[in-house]
């Protein structure tokens, strides 16, 4: 059975088309597997107060308040991301 060129370029772009899917179903595949998260380190943290309340503030008036954080894990302790709450 000959081929003429028409289905012959028809025939290698079915299999090109198939390889490629095959390709990117074992891509997409792979990119699913779970990896085991690794927990942190526990810490051991003491705080003095959690909370502070500064009553009326004049506006435009800053005030500050310092709270005392005690790390009695031998790990240093990185604090990130600390924000006030208003209210």
């Amino acid at each position: 059975m000959a081929l003429n060129g028409t289905e012959l370029d028809a025939n290698i772009m079915m299999k090109l088309f198939l390889i490629l899917f095959g390709l990117s179903l074992g891509i997409g595949v792979n990119a699913q597997t779970v990896t085991p998260e690794t927990k942190p380190a526990p810490t051991s943290l003491t705080f003095k107060e959690t909370s502070f309340d500064f009553g009326k503030i004049q506006q435009s008036r800053p005030v500050t308040h310092e709270f005392e954080i005690i790390n009695s894990s031998p790990d240093t302790l990185k604090l990130q991301n600390v924000q006030a709450s208003c209210g």
